[in-house]
């Protein structure tokens, strides 16, 4: 009887442990159930200053212009973009009361509309379109900007405080200034690309395959004020 009993059980656990395997191979089989997600098409964009053009801007220079390059990807061809928005971000080291250097971002994260790339000025997909900004520019957006450089609830104007004695009408902008182009991407089915991964946005920026013509992928065009 014990040899039975032993028989018996032994075969139940064998067919215990097929069923098993038969669910879990199923398991893996069912779409439903598959950890793969299929991408969503995705379109990026990649800007550089070439050679030619200044790098910065130079103090007192107010329309000397940065000249730039701006073109916009689509990996796997799948979204062409109609629209490419710029928006201009800047921001100045200073001292706060404490004698802490901190920086006031004037325009927060978002920064202020500049203009807009389409039409016959947008090029097709790793193609370069052209644009410039100079300091004249910039001063056009953050003009009337004020900010709160004590932290009293009393902002200033960025123009005319005396944290900054050697800002004047001349000399707008000075070293220790920093500037940010930033870009919004609009596709011809409406979906619209403001933000991508950091990953995306620094791991990318150098790569030079031949799926480029130029370059890689960036998310802002960065440049600062230098003396003349």
């Amino acid at each position: 009887m014990k040899k039975t009993s032993i028989a018996v059980n032994t075969v139940l656990y064998y067919i215990l442990l097929l069923a098993g395997l038969l669910t879990i191979s199923t398991a893996c089989e069912d779409e439903e159930l598959s950890p793969y997600v299929e991408p969503l098409p995705v379109v990026h964009a990649y800007a550089k200053i070439p050679a030619e053009s200044p790098d910065d801007f130079i103090a007192g220079a107010l329309d000397a212009a940065i000249n730039a390059n701006i073109q916009w990807v689509s990996i796997d061809r799948k979204l062409e973009v109609q629209k490419i928005d710029l928006y201009i971000l800047f921001s100045e080291e200073y001292v706060d009361p404490s004698d802490n250097p901190t920086v006031a971002r004037h325009g927060g994260d978002e920064g202020i509309f500049f203009k807009s790339i389409e039409g016959g000025d947008l090029k097709g997909n790793r193609e370069n379109a052209s644009f410039t900004v100079s300091q004249a520019d910039v001063l056009s957006l953050y003009q009337n900007a004020t900010y709160d450089y004590n932290g009293d609830g009393n902002p200033v104007p960025v123009f005319n405080n005396t944290i900054k004695p050697s800002r004047s009408a001349a000399m707008p902008f000075i070293p220790g200034d920093n500037f940010t182009v930033r870009w919004e991407l609009t596709t011809t089915s409406g979906l619209v690309f403001d933000s991508w991964s950091p990953s995306v946005c620094t791991e990318f920026e150098t790569y030079t395959g031949s799926d480029y013509n130029d370059g890689g992928v960036n998310c802002t065009l960065d440049w600062t004020v230098v003396q003349p």
